[in-house]
């Protein structure tokens, strides 16, 4: 069985538990949309995203939001978690004095700019990371 790595970040937070938590599966290929619909009841947050590769020219990341009972077109707290877990983990180049990337979420494209100082002072808490 394949094994998937995934963290946990508290977005809006610099406090461990604090905020809002997001759990965040960067290389979720080879899930199926059920997987991820089960993945995400048992990671029980609000919401859960998966980052896939892009399948839409001019995209960066394709991501998918799952809640725990469906999944949902787009939020931005999830948005935010998912930049700056990639950012994290160095997936994503840092440029200042801000960091583009193109999120491509269902059938829209999303152009993320954040400032490249919230990645690197404490924007949020520390990531937690588990395989699964």
């Amino acid at each position: 069985m394949p094994r998937y790595q995934f963290l946990q970040v508290d977005v809006f937070t610099d406090i461990p538990f604090g905020g809002n938590p997001l759990a965040v599966f960067p290389d979720a290929s080879g899930l199926t949309g059920e997987q991820m619909q089960q993945l995400a009841l048992e990671c029980n947050t609000s919401e859960t995203t998966f980052v896939l590769p892009p399948e839409t020219p001019g995209a960066d990341f394709r991501v998918r939001i799952f809640t725990p009972t469906t999944e949902i077109p787009f939020a931005g707290h999830p948005l935010v978690g998912t930049h700056w877990a990639l950012a994290h983990l160095a997936r994503v180049a840092l440029r200042e004095p801000v960091t583009e990337d193109n999120f491509n979420y269902l059938s829209k494209m999303c152009l993320l700019r954040m400032r490249t100082a919230a990645f690197t002072m404490a924007g949020m808490a520390k990531a937690r990371g588990c395989t699964v």
